[in-house]
């Protein structure tokens, strides 16, 4: 990992995905394919937040989580498209 930014530093074993908020997310997904992309991404998310579980993502008001969000994706950006498959 010694490539990889300080910001997806958390062991991806660590990472806690269980709770009502993991629930309903990974229940509105209906393809095998889309739920593997999709919790790969939500690991990359935690990663950058610093964050264990998935219920923390939802702490803070909606401006704050808006804005967190709209960090990340600005910083992915900056990364080049080949780097990106690094985090995966």
């Amino acid at each position: 990992m010694e490539d990889i930014p300080a910001e997806y530093q958390i062991e991806p074993q660590q990472l806690s995905f269980a709770g009502n908020a993991y629930f309903n997310f990974i229940n509105s997904l209906k393809s095998p394919n889309t739920k593997t992309t999709y919790i790969q991404c939500l690991k990359q998310y935690m990663q950058y937040r610093k964050v264990k579980a998935v219920d923390e993502l939802l702490i803070g008001d909606q401006r704050l989580l808006q804005s967190n969000i709209i960090e990340y994706l600005v910083s992915l950006q900056q990364i080049s498209h080949g780097t990106r498959y690094l985090y995966a």
